[in-house]
């Protein structure tokens, strides 16, 4: 999510439910949130959220059914297994099954993931773990660290987000690795250049913990393009810059990210005990939310890109690199033609063409809100953009993984999913990326709802097309 400008949203940390609002750049405003998961109906009996499965047939390897089935939970995509073997510099697989037969923590009900054994890898342009193909759903639950301190001592909204996304079968959650600025609010990280809470990082510490429990997975936002949680605004004021487009060539603000990433790097979690670098419930450390660089040439963007990937691959060779963006781009000819042509004309100094080809860069994000970018055809529009995206990074060797979308802010439940269910079909009919991941689920404890969210008993039809593509392929105990 980002702010300002035309296809952002951010959160505000006094109301962290008003995710992604901002005004669009040519006149309209913009409020952008996003979410997308997926659905389906579980083979090993996995209960729905919502009070059931949807009745959707599952197809066979990459394909969809005639009644709007989701992916089988065998579906390898392109290339079944994992190729351990892979020589463009991509990291081999675990190999071999999982050791663990161990069920993690679930809520009544809800059948459990694996508990979290071994990390996932990138095999060229698919996810691997322990020798098979990773191809799921995700969500974002962006505000778990800031939650996990100020509920410290009960943690209920934490472990209702969580419990939520194991009850929807989604086993991976994006999430804020980061909180810059001043002030008395307890879930601030950093407080000023190079100065670190330890109570907000410990938040962080049982962010981790809690979802490992869970056997869930994370990617780690390292920060942020918005103001809503510091970032990118935040570090600027610190060195004394412009704004936020000087990060990409102001050596004192890029001083400040690498310090906090070098920070994490060494610093052992005060709850598992495990070091950051060491732990595999982290699936990926994200460059940054929503990264762009207005007016500027988009060779600006991706040398910072370059740097700091390769940077961020140095300290977390265990785990993979991804970048957080968009996926805005300067090549229209790789995209079937839009109904506006700003996403694709470089105007936000992003290529995403240009970037899968960074060395160590694993997985290239994409975000989806149409309504917000002034895009008319919503489902044309959705299918080039999503197909674009896959067949970029395919190409490249990369992972793709859709890691937001939303339709409209305020959309009623009944009009948007089935609009959800078409993309969705798009996403895994065919070799599209490893996840899609919608903004946002809320649990019913917190309530906060930027326009976007969806909350469990309160928006069944989208949970059901959710749920319809989530089951199938969600990871379950041998």
């Amino acid at each position: 999510m980002g702010v300002a400008l035309s296809f952002g949203c951010s959160q505000s940390p006094a109301d962290p439910g008003d995710g992604h609002a901002g005004a669009v750049g040519w006149g309209g405003s913009s409020a952008g949130g996003g979410s997308s998961a997926k659905g389906g109906t579980s083979g090993t009996g996995g209960a729905s959220s919502s009070g059931g499965s949807t009745a959707g047939g599952s197809s066979s390897i990459g394909g969809t059914s005639d009644a709007g089935g989701a992916p089988s939970p065998s579906d390898a995509g392109e290339g079944g297994r994992a190729d351990a073997s892979k020589a463009d510099g991509s990291a081999p697989g675990d190999g071999g099954a999982c050791k663990s037969t161990t069920p993690a923590q679930a809520p009544s009900g809800a059948t459990p993931f694996p508990a979290i054994d071994g990390f996932v890898t990138r095999n060229g342009s698919a996810l691997s773990l322990c020798g098979q193909r990773f191809r799921v759903f995700g969500t974002n639950l962006y505000y778990l660290q800031s939650y996990s301190v100020y509920e410290s001592g009960n943690l209920r909204t934490v472990a209702d987000g969580l419990d939520d996304a194991v009850r929807m079968s989604i086993p991976v959650v994006r999430t804020w690795a980061y909180y810059d600025g001043s002030g008395s609010d307890t879930g601030l990280i950093q407080t000023a250049p190079g100065k670190y809470s330890e109570t907000a990082l410990v938040g962080l510490d049982r962010t981790v913990a809690e979802a490992k429990k869970r056997g869930v997975r994370l990617i780690m936002c390292l920060t942020d393009y918005w103001e809503g949680y510091g970032g990118l605004p935040t570090f600027a004021k610190w060195a004394g810059a412009s704004g936020p487009n000087d990060f990409y060539t102001n050596a004192t603000m890029q001083g400040y990210y690498k310090d906090y990433a070098t920070m994490l790097s060494k610093r052992t979690n005060t709850i598992t005990g495990i070091p950051y670098v060491d732990e595999p419930t982290i699936l990926a450390w994200e460059l940054a939310n929503e990264f762009r660089c207005e007016k500027c040439p988009t060779s600006t963007m991706l040398s910072a890109i370059d740097s700091l990937s390769t940077f961020l691959k140095g300290l977390f060779p265990k785990q993979l690199i991804a970048d957080g963006g968009e996926g805005f781009d300067d090549h229209v000819d790789n995209y079937a033609t839009m109904s506006n042509a700003y996403v694709v004309r470089g105007d936000e100094g992003a290529s995403y063409t240009s970037m899968v080809a960074l060395p160590n860069l694993d997985m290239a994000s994409y975000h989806y809100y149409p309504v917000d970018w002034g895009l008319t055809a919503v489902e044309a529009d959705g299918k080039a953009w999503i197909e674009g995206h896959g067949a970029i990074a395919r190409a490249a060797g990369k992972v793709a993984y859709w890691g937001e979308f939303g339709y409209q802010k305020g959309a009623a439940d009944a009009v948007r999913a089935p609009i959800y269910d078409k993309w969705l079909s798009t996403f895994y009919g065919a070799d599209n990326g490893a996840m899609a991941m919608f903004w946002q689920l809320v649990p019913t404890s917190r309530g906060a709802d930027d326009g976007f969210a969806c909350i469990l008993g309160r928006d069944p039809a989208t949970v059901a097309i959710f749920e319809k593509y989530a089951q199938p392929l969600a990871p379950r105990v041998p």
